[in-house]
């Protein structure tokens, strides 16, 4: 992420780390460490956000984006 973050610094532009499709459908926990992940990436890199790799996927079980919101609002 490092040389992402310089060239986003350099040419004064936002980088978007994506969540993986797949940690949507899985369980509650791996929807959560996706997550975590994905927000240890961005902590202190600045000019990044968090987004998905495509659309949210049909059969997203409403509870994993529950706590994919919960774990964002917790560390923000």
């Amino acid at each position: 992420y490092e040389y992402c973050q310089e060239c986003a610094n350099k040419h004064k532009r936002c980088l978007g780390i994506a969540l993986p499709s797949s940690s949507l459908v899985g369980t509650l926990s791996e929807a959560k460490e996706a997550m975590e992940k994905c927000i240890k990436a961005t902590q202190k890199k600045g000019r990044f956000f968090i987004c998905t790799e495509n659309e949210v996927p049909f059969d997203t079980p409403v509870a994993n984006m529950h706590i994919i919101m919960e774990t964002m609002r917790g560390k923000f």
